[in-house]
């Protein structure tokens, strides 16, 4: 990013402004008074001196502060400057410390005892401070800071300061809830301080690029520090946004103060697994065609190297946004092209390791479009029955489209995406292609033959109509037969082919197989299958099984499915059962669900599936009394039926719905779809007014016990708890006219 002397706001090194860490200083000051170690742990630029130090200078009690050096892995050496520390605090009256004779010739945890003994010899709580612990590393120096810890009284401690894990013993006192761990997610700036840090830098940013800056640096002092002396005065998100881990002054500090100091393994095991938005031992291992990679990471933890776990187990991990985009910049620089096959590798693990949709991201990072398509087409059917269809649209479409012909199974599997999305338009695309493509080996998405793909797609789509659209169907049977992963969906589409041709019963023996086959990867087709398989049966009047069918279908699509496509049948055949039981509240519920899927994504990539989709909404608003609905719904049946070159007996079911409606069908009262008696509707009609029960009895000439009863059964109907919501149910279902609520 290239930014104007100018206009930079940070002052040099050594005088940016200081900001009070007034939570965690609150946060050290109320530790319980029986905690003997606070460990504050982070790596470079996190501020833990700057913040332990504020806190120091609020706290009332003594505070004995040793910064760590190479001489104190002599543990005697250690000791003695400890108890320098110790005695320079204590009152002057005192009388000084002889050193050499306090601590010569005793044992390991006689020195802890005399050194705890020491620091309450003036009678007040104590905190030492041991700035760097991490270097030391002889047994005997940390066993010996452990020592003490333990021997202080109660509300004295030590709080040490590391840029990675100390290897002290610290198991028991974790157990004992005796040790607190300060780690960079409390280290790390809030928004309200790094929006301090802005002021005190002359910095003006508004709200989403103060927000973007805190996504981009994770709150990490450092990296605000060095992003804000990069912005000019009056900032937006765009120059927040330029600001990456290869910007020079951020990649630089990390060059220093981390590269610098691992080995070279070191510094490619890092740069390589940066390539991985996030990673565990296993993926490593496959990516980095490697063995061993669970160490490394426990190593690179162990160093404190900018590594955010991501569960509990400690089995998932990702670097630092800045860290991740410096290493991978610093790959990229050294090993122009590892990341690709690092990324091939990846794909491949995740596709084995049962996250297709991981797989395919990482294959179009790569890029390797043809693994990309291969994966895409390989696992459409079990995206989408996890409900997953919008984001495998999203990844397709990250796809140069030239990749259909390359690789003509995707194409198949893309007519189904943009359909199922309701893109009817690119879905007929899609098809054309796959029709002119060839394709000889192993189909990915386990069909028989690309063929095979193609029959089905276009018994789906129908692009030649109705009369073709059977033919299709049953070929797609023939070359997927009954344990085809595809059968179920060749089978239900058979199904819809026979009941656009009349044959109801053949229809409705082919919804029932496409059930019967159907496995946990084909949930939507046999979800579809069941909901086909209600609606006809409604329109037989035979509602047991249209009752049973929509449940069943209902159980099948469970929270992933809900919102796809093929729910729509669902929800229609739900709400005709509803109506039909004189469940109002219902019946409404459902429609409104059906109307939503009609919208988004739509059947109109399906036109026979339109049209009859649209004659069952149309007759459900016409039910309900929302005449103008059912006409708009007429107009959609028509409009999908001119898509079908041939129409079957699509043509006589639309007429027969414009004839419902111009007979005057919409203007009978819908008392009898929701089951009220003629006496139930006269009382309805008079509950929007003042009149008590027996008032009412009174104007209809019926005694107060009648009406009660006719009220109970009118709540009962519409699925109304009191008057109130019995009146707004029977409004919204049509049965109150405007002169009953004057």
């Amino acid at each position: 990013m290239h930014v104007s002397s100018g206009h930079a706001r940070l002052p040099p090194a050594g005088e940016t402004p200081a900001i009070a860490r007034a939570s965690l200083a609150r946060r050290l000051s109320a530790v319980a008074d029986h905690v003997a170690m606070v460990l504050v742990v982070a790596p470079p630029g996190y501020g833990k001196t700057t913040a332990v130090r504020q806190w120091a200078a609020t706290t009332p009690s003594r505070v004995v502060w040793l910064s760590v050096t190479e001489h104190h892995q002599d543990r005697r050496r250690f000791a003695q400057d400890l108890a320098l520390a110790l005695v320079a605090t204590e009152p002057a009256e005192d009388d000084p410390v002889l050193l050499d004779t306090f601590l010569d010739d005793v044992t390991a945890q006689e020195a802890a005892t005399r050194l705890a003994s020491r620091a309450v010899a003036a009678g007040a709580p104590v905190t030492i401070v041991v700035d760097d612990l991490h270097l030391l590393r002889t047994r005997a120096t940390l066993d010996l800071v452990l020592s003490v810890a333990v021997q202080l009284p109660r509300g004295s401690r030590i709080v040490g300061i590391a840029g990675r894990r100390p290897r002290l013993q610290i198991g028991r006192l974790l157990s004992e809830g005796r040790c607190l761990d300060v780690g960079p997610d409390e280290l790390a700036f809030s928004r309200e301080e790094t929006q301090a840090l802005l002021a005190a830098s002359g910095v003006d940013l508004a709200d989403e690029a103060v927000d973007e800056l805190q996504r981009r640096t994770e709150g990490w002092p450092a990296g605000l520090r060095r992003a804000i002396g990069l912005l000019p005065a009056q900032g937006t998100r765009g120059d927040v946004r330029e600001i990456a881990g290869t910007t020079p002054s951020v990649a630089d500090y990390f060059r220093r103060e981390v590269l610098s100091l691992l080995s070279v393994d070191a510094v490619r095991f890092l740069m390589r697994t940066a390539v991985l938005d996030r990673f565990c031992g296993s993926l490593c291992d496959a990516a980095l065609r490697s063995t061993g990679c669970a160490a490394w990471i426990d190593e690179i933890a162990a160093l404190g190297l900018f590594l955010i776990p991501l569960d509990d187990r400690g089995e998932w991990f990702r670097y630092h946004r800045l860290f991740a985009e410096m290493l991978r910049g610093e790959l990229q620089r050294r090993e122009p092209g590892e990341d690709r096959h690092i990324r091939q590798e990846a794909a491949l693990w995740y596709e084995e390791h049962g996250s297709p949709e991981e797989a395919v991201r990482h294959a179009l990072a790569a890029p390797d479009a043809v693994l990309a398509a291969r994966l895409i087409a390989a696992h459409t059917q079990e995206l989408n029955s996890r409900g997953q269809m919008g984001q495998l649209r999203s990844l397709l479409e990250r796809l140069d489209q030239q990749i259909l012909e390359r690789y003509p199974p995707l194409a198949v599997m893309a007519a189904w995406i943009w359909a199922l999305t309701g893109d009817a338009l690119q879905a007929r695309r899609a098809l054309r292609v796959a029709e002119r493509g060839t394709f000889d080996g192993p189909m990915p998405d386990n069909s028989a033959s690309l063929a095979s793909g193609i029959s089905i797609a276009r018994a789906a789509l129908a692009p030649d109509g109705v009369d073709d659209m059977l033919a299709d169907a049953r070929h797609g049977v023939a070359l997927e037969p009954p344990g085809s992963p595809w059968h179920t969906l060749a089978k239900l589409l058979e199904g819809a082919a026979q009941l656009v041709a009349g044959s109801v019963p053949e229809a409705n023996d082919a919804f029932e197989d496409a059930v019967r086959a159907g496995g946990p990867q084909q949930r939507p087709g046999a979800s579809f299958a069941l909901g086909m398989r209600a609606l006809t049966a409604a329109a037989e009047g035979d509602w047991a099984t249209a009752a049973w069918c929509a449940r069943e279908a209902q159980r099948l699509v469970g929270d992933s499915l809900v919102g796809s496509m093929g729910s729509i049948t669902i929800f229609a055949a739900e709400a005709q059962v509803a109506l039909h039981r004189g469940n109002t509240r219902r019946a409404l519920y459902q429609l409104r669900e059906a109307e939503r899927l009609y919208r988004e994504p739509s059947p109109g990539a399906f036109p026979w599936l339109a049209v009859h989709v649209a004659i069952v909404l149309g007759r459900l608003q016409l039910a309900l009394g929302d005449v103008s609905a059912a006409q708009n719904k007429l107009a959609d049946a028509r409009g999908a039926l001119g898509l079908l070159p041939t129409q079957g007996v699509l043509p006589g079911q639309v007429e027969a719905f414009a004839a419902q409606l111009e007979s005057g069908a919409g203007d009978r009262e819908p008392e009898a779809e929701v089951g009220l008696t003629a006496a139930e509707l006269r009382v309805l009609r008079l509950l929007p007014t003042h009149y008590t029960l027996g008032e009412i009895g009174d104007e209809l000439v019926v005694s107060r016990n009648t009406v009660k009863s006719q009220v109970a059964a009118i709540y009962r109907k519409l699925d109304a708890a009191n008057r109130a919501e019995a009146v707004r149910r029977a409004q919204e279902a049509g049965l109150l006219r405007g002169k009953e609520l004057g």
